[in-house]
């Protein structure tokens, strides 16, 4: 951690400006001719010259957090189920290779491997600096018991006992938007896929008023209404894959993934690199790691899977 922090230090010494649309106006030209001119404006929110930001990618500054042996590019969707190392590899507590902290929203006690979290506390402070941008992390790694928990409550809302009763119905329109993986085959169990919110810059007149109702958090909303959130989450977008991250559902891509367009999800590939392949390439990860089925964005669950699964 004591080398992640000096890093972060050099990257910092480093950046000439922000990666933001915030910040319209131009530098002022470096006048040393040993470092790169940086240019930004509204219309370019990302550095001219990367290597201001992570001096050409030689070393990611989370490569000493990275879990041994771990495969950061592991896909797991309807198609490929996540290989369990064992019975007692279910159990959230079991995970040695995880880090415990309190989700931005609740305050729950919520894990994500170590390597994304290094990584993930690296672009926060970027962001948060740079672009005077905060975000959290509201949901990440879920054991099988707990997917279980979720897919099966949203089972019932559909299918089930719960299918008419009325106090579900914004639940329902959740979820026919958000579908929930079936257990074993969710990307939660990775540990390397979690959901980010933006924290909403109150005004000083919200903050005066004690009565906004603008939530403290903000999750991505395509209404009108929205403009600015979705503004803070395209940064967000842009930033990402110099920290090693991707989008991991982005719009486009619906029949590759087999999920609808998320913003909010982002999945850590553990370098810099190979995210910007993927990211700069407009690719989902299956595209990436040469998938070639596609999926039926119409899916319905079998019977079996009703049975299985329903009280």
């Amino acid at each position: 951690m004591k080398r992640m922090v000096t890093t972060l230090a050099v990257v910092m010494m480093l950046v000439l400006t922000a990666a933001c649309s915030a910040q319209a106006e131009n530098p002022e030209p470096e006048p040393s001719s040993e470092k790169p001119v940086v240019e930004s404006n509204a219309a370019d929110t990302k550095l001219v010259d990367t290597v201001t930001k992570f001096e050409a990618n030689a070393e990611d500054a989370w490569a000493d957090a990275l879990t041994p042996g771990l495969d950061y590019l592991t896909l797991v969707n309807r198609n490929h189920p996540y290989e369990f190392s064992g019975p007692y590899d279910r159990n959230l507590h079991e995970r040695g290779n995880m880090v415990t902290f309190a989700d931005a929203v609740d305050g729950d006690l919520i894990q994500l491997e170590k390597g994304a979290f290094a990584a993930f506390t690296l672009l926060k402070v970027y962001l948060d600096n740079y672009c005077d941008m905060q975000i959290g992390i509201y949901d990440a790694y879920r054991d099988y018991d707990t997917q279980l928990g979720y897919y099966t409550n949203s089972l019932r809302m559909f299918y089930g006992d719960l299918k008419d009763d009325p106090s579900y119905d914004s639940a329902r329109d959740w979820q026919s938007r958000n579908p929930l993986a079936e257990p074993g085959y969710s990307e939660t169990h990775t540990g390397l896929l979690f959901n980010v919110v933006i924290k909403h810059p109150r005004s000083v007149e919200d903050l005066e008023s004690e009565s906004a109702d603008t939530p403290d958090w903000e999750w991505y909303t395509e209404t009108p209404e929205r403009t600015a959130t979705i503004e803070r989450f395209k940064i967000l977008h842009e930033n990402l894959a110099d920290f090693g991250f991707i989008d991991r559902f982005p719009a486009g891509k619906e029949e590759w993934t087999g999920v609808p367009n998320e913003p909010y999800q982002i999945r850590f590939v553990g370098s810099s690199k190979i995210a910007h392949e993927i990211m700069d390439n407009g690719l989902s990860l299956e595209e990436y790691l040469g998938e070639t089925e596609k999926f039926d964005l119409n899916y319905e669950p079998s019977a079996e899977t009703l049975e299985k699964y329903l009280p």
